[in-house]
């Protein structure tokens, strides 16, 4: 079976230029930014919205989209996707930093390109971080 996926995902920086990323896997090895599918009848934005909400605890305030990342495929048990995702820039308004166990078993705020930060688990989340740099580069 062939799907094409919607998500909708917030690259959030902290006032010391630091990225939240999200582990959802015990091993240590998915990290990725916070975020997820559409559900039917939302926007992007609210979806990015709920996302964070529900994996990091955080309400977050979106600035605009950084970009659209579409040509990307996945495998899954019933069969293959093409993901396409929406990239925001998100500032934290509220909310308590906490992982639920189920989805997120761990946060972390990193410096981006500093050693200490954690391979991103796809090619996607890699180049939408990368994206999401450069914008609030640009914007700074």
């Amino acid at each position: 079976m062939l799907l094409i996926l919607n998500f909708s995902v917030a690259c959030i920086f902290d006032d010391q230029g630091r990225v939240l990323l999200q582990c959802r896997n015990r091993e240590g090895t998915k990290w990725g930014l916070p975020g997820g599918l559409l559900e039917y009848g939302e926007s992007y934005e609210e979806a990015a919205m709920r996302e964070v909400e529900e994996e990091t605890g955080l309400a977050v305030r979106l600035g605009k989209m950084v970009g659209m990342f579409d040509q990307y495929f996945a495998s899954y048990p019933n069969g293959n996707a093409q993901t396409i995702c929406a990239l925001f820039i998100g500032t934290v308004i509220g909310g308590t930093l906490v992982s639920d166990g189920d989805e997120t078993h761990r946060l972390g705020w990193f410096t981006p390109g500093n050693q200490g930060t954690p391979k991103l688990f796809n090619e996607q989340h890699r180049d939408m971080l990368i994206a999401a740099v450069k914008q609030a580069e640009l914007s700074s």
